[in-house]
């Protein structure tokens, strides 16, 4: 089952939300549904100038991934076009749809490909953290950094996507800046009135107390 809500239409154009809605009612368990542009454009009555033109702009603004084309899902079906539905799992309601073997072993093939790409992405962002630590000529403590890492590093069900890249805007440098305001704020209240060493229990409420405060880091953005 899919739902959507108000925000559906106010993000998307009336081609994108037709083509989103087409992707989503043919997508399987893992948010990937298999298409070739020319039968998938017919089905949603454009042109496939159209349909390529939507995915294009779909595809920039995070919300699609494309692999077309690989020897993997060549052998396995004519619709050689595989999409990805980046948040599939905020338009998932209940039960997972039953995948037939063939569509599944592709689509297993796919999610692998698309596994070992993220894990490049995620070395790639792990680089790119380190000018921000002190002893590499930044201004944060690298538990901090470590802790930032981890957080925004999280995966998707699938595994293919990181937290962070399913953001609509991300700047490391000021999401770096906000974590830190936001980490002394949490430490000054947090700090025990007898300066007695914190329990195992205080330290399970801390770890609450960081999880609600990325919250708020994700609000603020």
């Amino acid at each position: 089952m899919i739902k959507l809500d108000g925000k559906f239409t106010a993000d998307f154009s009336p081609h994108e939300q037709l083509v989103m809605l087409r992707l989503l009612l043919g997508a399987d368990e893992d948010g990937i549904a298999r298409i070739s542009y020319r039968t998938f454009a017919k089905s949603c009555g454009i042109t496939l100038q159209v349909c390529r033109t939507t995915f294009s702009g779909l595809i920039r603004n995070g919300e699609l991934e494309v692999i077309s084309n690989t020897a993997d899902n060549t052998r396995v079906n004519i619709a050689n076009t595989f999409v990805i539905i980046c948040k599939y799992d905020n338009y998932r309601v209940g039960k997972k749809k039953a995948t037939h073997a063939p569509t599944q072993q592709a689509t297993q093939s796919v999610i692998g490909v698309l596994q070992a790409k993220c894990k490049e992405r995620e070395k790639s962002f792990e680089q790119s953290l380190v000018p921000f630590v002190i002893t590499r000529g930044g201004i944060y403590q690298p538990q901090m950094i470590r802790a930032f890492f981890n957080y925004w590093t999280e995966r998707n069900k699938s595994g293919t996507k990181m937290r962070f890249e399913l953001e609509k805007t991300w700047e490391t440098s000021k999401r770096l800046m906000t974590w830190a305001n936001n980490e002394k704020q949490f430490n000054k209240n947090g700090q025990s009135t007898n300066g007695s060493q914190t329990s195992a229990a205080d330290k399970a409420a801390s770890r609450e107390s960081l999880s609600e405060m990325a919250r708020e880091i994700l609000e603020q953005h």
